[in-house]
């Protein structure tokens, strides 16, 4: 993901990022938890499955909208919160590619159950950014961008983040445009856009806790 650290100086993972693992792990075990909490209220019929592909992509937007702004977040709000985001942002990254993933298989549940073939847009598009977060994840480690080149590494990290952005920016607006809405949709669209708009404008404030260190910026 863009929050993933590029510092080639050592191929060891620093104090900063100690957590990296844990926060992988977590994203996984928390969606999981969120299946499960859904099946067990809504059952494991076609609706349960629904309502967990919702909120299990809800729970990876947010995962991932930390990873999208952690630099500015880092930049804009200079304290211990964002300063701590910054220094994990690789860990947060897998944590939503675990949580990402954990999306995937309850998606594909849900077709299999309803027995309904997705549209073969959603397959593509969305298939796309699966390959993408897949490399992301594989090469969220210094011995990638060593191998890579930082500018290689810089460029696949950059398409990949704004592509899954897209693809969140799509669903839901792709959910408003269909009819009535819920606030929950309006507000994620809003939340979505808003996210780009800081991550735009960042680059345009002074230099702070963002530019502290070595990194590749995406």
């Amino acid at each position: 993901m863009t929050v993933i650290d590029s510092t080639l100086a050592s191929t060891t993972r620093s104090p900063a990022q100690r957590h990296t693992v844990s926060l992988a792990a977590f994203g996984i075990l928390i969606a999981s938890l969120v299946v499960g909490a859904v099946l067990l209220s809504s059952g494991a019929g076609i609706d349960g499955w629904r309502n967990a592909t919702r909120l299990t992509a809800r729970f990876s937007l947010f995962v991932f909208l930390l990873a999208f702004l952690a630099r500015p977040l880092a930049q804009t709000f200079r304290n211990g919160a964002t300063r701590l985001l910054l220094h994990e942002r690789r860990g947060v990254g897998l944590a939503f590619a675990g949580a990402h993933t954990v999306h995937l298989g309850v998606f594909v549940t849900y077709f299999a159950v309803g027995g309904v073939v997705p549209p073969a847009v959603v397959v593509v598009l969305g298939g796309l950014a699966y390959v993408l977060i897949g490399l992301m994840a594989a090469t969220s480690n210094n011995w990638s961008v060593a191998r890579l080149g930082p500018k290689n590494w810089r460029r696949l990290h950059t398409f990949g983040i704004y592509y899954v952005w897209l693809i969140f920016a799509l669903t839901y607006l792709s959910r408003i445009s269909r009819g009535p809405s819920s606030i929950v949709d309006g507000l994620l669209v809003t939340l979505v856009v808003a996210a780009l708009l800081l991550r735009l404008a960042t680059p345009l404030l002074p230099r702070g806790a963002g530019h502290q260190e070595t990194s590749a910026d995406q």
